[in-house]
């Protein structure tokens, strides 16, 4: 009985030590690597489209928040790039990109005729109604001016030092690309004379806005 019991012992012993051979480590790691090199790109790709979709939704709220309190409130309402837009006094930056933003009541009378200056400065007393901080660094944003301003009626209006944006481009390092039923991998915003936001996503839309504003994407 001990002979038998110290033969399955070793049987059992020899059955445990057996591990993965050589072909099947082989074999194991080459399916690992197909599923890194199919998954982590979808992966990347899925970071970056999600990116892109939060940067150019938060513009186009904003927008559409400016625009109906302007025609809430009766007054101009801007929103304006800036540098500090976060700062207890932000102030707007007319001659940057939409890189962080601040949406304010444009209404100091400041030359005390009865009316709102609209003067695309963030006077004292002035409401700030919303402020946000730039898109994360691998987004590029580019635009054909600084801010954008709504009437009391919704539409868009110029500022006493030039135009109010009409296109604001984003782009990443995929460049002007087609992601299928997506459209294009960039994103573009136009606000027309109306000044209701409009996104643009196909690859001709980035095309289009490329002619106007210059340069390349990203």
């Amino acid at each position: 009985m001990a002979l038998v019991f110290s033969l399955n012992c070793v049987a059992m012993n020899r059955h445990l030590a057996n591990g993965f051979t050589l072909l099947e480590l082989l074999v194991t790691i080459v399916v690992v690597a197909i599923l890194f090199s199919v998954g982590i790109p979808s992966f990347t790709r899925t970071i970056q489209t999600s990116r892109m979709a939060g940067s150019t939704n938060d513009l186009v709220t904003s927008m559409h928040r400016a625009r109906s309190e302007a025609v809430k409130r009766r007054v101009p309402v801007t929103l304006c790039a800036s540098n500090n837009p976060l700062a207890a006094a932000p102030a707007c930056n007319v001659g940057g990109n939409m890189v962080g933003w601040v949406v304010f009541v444009d209404d100091a009378d400041l030359d005390a005729n009865g009316q709102p200056d609209g003067n695309i400065i963030i006077d004292p007393g002035e409401i700030i109604l919303e402020a946000h901080a730039a898109p994360p660094a691998q987004v590029t944003v580019r635009s054909d001016a600084a801010f954008t301003s709504f009437t009391p009626n919704g539409f868009r209006r110029n500022g006493p030092l030039g135009p109010s944006v009409t296109m604001v481009l984003f782009c990443d390092a995929r460049g002007n690309v087609s992601q299928g039923t997506s459209g294009s991998a960039a994103r573009m915003v136009m606000v027309p004379v109306t000044g209701r936001p409009q996104l643009g996503r196909d690859v001709a839309d980035i095309d289009f806005a490329l002619a106007q504003l210059g340069g390349t994407c990203p």
